[in-house]
């Protein structure tokens, strides 16, 4: 009898042992193919995940990442039905970290991260996030992804060509408070001289040029005017002032679009641009050690937040919690950063700063997983990169926001629609070899905006406004 309690007693013991011992979790996180270096057709070219999972255990975490790649739909057509079918696709193989991109903003698949961030570790993680930086990327007042932390703001300026500039200086201060004016003075003064043209043909051209007044909507061609509304470009009469002047330069050869190309081959070598228009941030406002071939002059003093992509957590996700410790981890431990954004053994300079790594993706929307202003500094960033940026998240203009994420899950048929017919415009608009460099008049060109514009109408653009106008109008 005793002996029977006793092996009862073991047994218990055992049993007690084996379920008391955590399985760790395994986190799956999908990116976009090419987003990543180390990830080469959906191979892990090197050792920094098994790395990053022995640093984890070492932490004491329980769970470990597996990290796949999806196909990246920018060059799609149907772009926000593909990123639809994906997104069902990773719910339902319960996949737990996602990239959001926020150019095809489909956030009814994403966990809101509110409460998420009421934690302590999130808390610990928005000391890494500038302020208005989170705000600008919350969506309807709620967080669903961990914004990528970059420079903060847009803002539109001109890079000139400091041979065109002291030829034009007079034309150019004169007009350097209204964008479209300058555009207009410089097409009437300029004289095409050999080797040089007066700027780089960019069907994006005309939205940089005015973006002061307008923001895009996220995932559709359309903007959101000052006053909350929401416009097509090919009916509103400032759109088209400029298209036209942009067309006007093409068609007088200011811009190179008629090059042929070894005319182009030739320009590449020892050609000159006169003016660049971007809608990014000043050169001396980089965390990097920027220097620009001209002179920079802001042409707005608006500042505005800007949007990032980032990684967020499916809804289906079955280990949320987890998911979010270790978005928290990566982006608030330097090591971690470290590794996920330059690899192991990193080399460094005598000063302490990192050799820069030429296979690190540096952008908006690229190295997204991990966060690049708690990073060791490359020799070409700022030492103080953080407190630099966090400094310029100050000077946003916060009143300038607008809600240009919204939902468009009623309506992602027809913007499809929509997008892949003005997707096929740009590509006409943007290059003028397709007439065979025939002299093509403006009356024919405005007619080809006319024709564009009804087919968008038939694709159901009015439709998309009106819905769109519903979510900015019931916006607070």
């Amino acid at each position: 009898m005793k002996r029977n309690i006793v092996i009862g007693m073991i047994s218990c013991l055992l049993l007690c042992g084996c379920s008391s011992k955590v399985q760790d979790e395994v986190l799956t996180i999908y990116i976009p193919e090419h987003s990543e270096k180390w990830i080469d057709s959906g191979t892990i070219t090197d050792n920094r995940i098994d790395v990053l999972n022995k640093k984890l255990k070492d932490k004491g975490k329980h769970y470990t990442v597996e990290v796949k790649s999806v196909e990246n739909n920018q060059a799609n057509q149907d772009v926000l039905t593909a990123q639809k079918t994906m997104l069902e696709e990773l719910s339902k193989n319960k996949a737990d970290i996602v990239y959001f991109d926020s150019n095809q903003p489909l956030y009814e698949y994403f966990k809101v991260l509110n409460e998420d961030f009421e934690k302590e570790n999130g808390k610990k993680l928005l000391q890494e996030i500038p302020e208005h930086l989170f705000e600008a990327n919350k969506i309807k007042h709620n967080i669903y992804y961990i914004p990528k932390v970059t420079i903060p703001y847009q803002q539109l300026y001109a890079v000139f060509n400091d041979a065109f500039y002291k030829k034009y200086e007079n034309e150019i201060s004169e007009n350097i408070n209204n964008p479209v004016d300058l555009l207009s003075t410089l097409i009437h003064s300029y004289q095409n001289e050999k080797n040089e043209i007066l700027m780089d043909g960019n069907p994006l051209a005309c939205f940089t040029i005015l973006a002061s007044d307008y923001m895009q909507i996220k995932g559709t061609p359309l903007f959101i005017d000052e006053k909350g509304k929401v416009i097509n470009p090919l009916d509103e009469k400032r759109f088209m002032d400029v298209y036209q002047l942009l067309v006007e330069a093409d068609l007088k050869g200011y811009t190179g679009r008629d090059f042929t190309e070894k005319e182009w081959d030739t320009f590449y070598q020892n050609g000159k641009t006169g003016l660049a228009y971007s809608y990014s941030y000043l050169s001396k406002d980089s965390y990097g050690i920027s220097e620009t071939n001209g002179k920079e002059i802001a042409l707005s003093n608006h500042k505005y937040p800007v949007r990032t992509s980032g990684y967020g957590i499916l809804k289906t996700s079955e280990h949320a919690d987890n998911a979010f410790d270790f978005l928290c981890e990566i982006n608030t431990d330097q090591e971690l950063s470290d590794l996920l954004i330059y690899g192991e053994n990193l080399e460094k300079n005598t000063d302490g700063k990192v050799v820069t790594d030429k296979n690190y993706f540096y952008g908006l929307f690229m190295g997204s997983l991990g966060n690049d202003m708690i990073t060791t500094p490359q020799a070409d960033q700022n030492a103080d990169k953080k407190n630099f940026v966090f400094e310029l998240d100050h000077q946003i203009n916060v009143e300038s926001l607008k809600p240009n994420i919204l939902d468009l899950s009623n309506v992602i048929e027809k913007i499809d629609k929509i997008n892949n017919i003005w997707n096929d415009f740009d590509s006409i608009t943007a290059d003028f070899k397709v007439y065979d460099h025939k002299k093509i008049s403006m009356d024919e060109v405005l007619q080809m905006f006319s024709e564009e514009n009804k087919k968008l109408k038939e694709a159901g653009m009015d439709e998309v406004i009106a819905e769109l106008q519903k979510q900015v109008d019931a916006y607070e």
